[in-house]
């Protein structure tokens, strides 16, 4: 008896057993979708839908107040899903039937400064209809004729992940139509795309085993550039003096076997040091570090063996492949995510 009591009092003070999440919860809600980490490399057209995806693609068209475009585009996305998914016949002419009429009704929305606008959008346009609608123990999409989510998630798991993850892509394109683009919305956007712009301006080039090794670094989540930047194999060219029975100049190629950078606030101006190994053309290989003090102003000690001694050197390098076009696709992305976010996100997003 007194076992039963401890465990009963364990119990409630833990706040009882966990909660069993409702069937669909892992595609139909929102504080679980929006935090998954889906690959925005992604291929396959139903993970291309979930909505941390497709609000990369058409966050330019929302920024353009294009609305009809970004919904005439997720809907040829969608049709793509479904037929992945293999949705049922009935689903999918129930929800193309309500996303055909609110493409219909948007290519005769009021402007939004005409007394008509607020009660058209509610009424006509009706933006929160695609929001999968939570009821005790189950979830539904639509109000009047419901598609039961929950009901279909045991017997067809991919129908429900296609028709919740095409209903939010949808529903977010809605939901900034109905906020607006405010002023501090877009001075917040402003910032971020400045700060990527100086990234790209200004970094010091990602080549391609650095990328290889940490492009998982980088989510869908991310609204800024990665703070710390890991250098692994970087190669550069750099102009050593070495001192022998007198001093001497050498061009080498450089390797930045391993280090780290650490940019400023504003993305302009960057820090940090690495191991490397200098091989001149026609001489030993050397072996030392670099700090690079600021953007464009590195220097390093070496010493090899020469004459069988350790000789010193300095060396001076230079990133002379630029930013690279792939690191350049690399930050295009990052600002599509950024935009994606700030734009299109949704509260349940941590």
């Amino acid at each position: 008896m007194i076992a039963g009591f401890i465990i009963a009092g364990l119990i409630a003070f833990h706040g009882g057993p966990p909660r069993v999440a409702d069937p669909g919860a892992e595609w139909c809600e929102p504080s679980v979708v929006y935090n998954q980490n889906p690959s925005a490399d992604a291929t396959d057209a139903l993970e291309r839908i979930h909505p941390l995806l497709s609000r990369i693609r058409w966050t330019q068209a929302v920024h353009n107040e294009q609305w009809e475009l970004a919904l005439r585009g997720l809907r040829d996305e969608v049709a793509q899903a479904f037929t992945v998914a293999s949705v049922g016949a009935t689903e999918q002419q129930r929800f193309f039937t309500e996303l055909d009429a609110t493409i219909t009704a948007l290519a005769a929305l009021p402007s939004r400064n005409e007394a008509a606008w607020t009660n058209y959008l509610t009424t006509t346009v009706q933006p929160i209809r695609f929001h999968p609608i939570h009821l005790v123990g189950a979830y539904q999409l639509f109000r009047s004729s419901p598609i039961d989510l929950s009901a279909l998630s045991a017997r067809r798991p991919r129908e429900v992940q296609a028709l919740c993850w095409s209903a939010f892509s949808v529903n977010q394109v809605l939901a900034r139509l109905a906020l607006g683009l405010q002023a501090a919305t877009l001075a917040r956007l402003g910032r971020l795309n400045a700060s990527w712009a100086n990234y790209r301006a200004y970094g010091y080039t990602r080549q391609a085993l650095e990328q290889i090794v940490f492009r998982g670094r980088a989510t869908v989540h991310d609204t800024l550039p990665g703070r710390v930047q890991w250098l692994l194999g970087h190669l550069s060219v750099g102009e050593e003096v070495q001192w022998r029975d007198s001093t001497t100049t050498a061009t080498s190629t450089v390797i930045e076997l391993l280090g780290g950078l650490r940019y400023r606030s504003d993305y302009t101006q960057y820090s940090g040091a690495s191991a490397i190994i200098a091989l001149p053309t026609g001489g030993r290989p050397g072996f030392g570090g670099m700090v690079h003090f600021a953007r464009s102003v590195r220097a390093g000690a070496i010493v090899r063996r020469a004459d069988r001694k350790w000789r010193p050197g300095v060396i001076m390098s230079a990133d002379v492949y630029g930013f690279l076009d792939r690191s350049k696709h690399v930050v295009d992305k990052g600002i599509a995510i950024t935009n994606g976010r700030v734009l299109l996100g949704d509260p349940a997003e941590k």
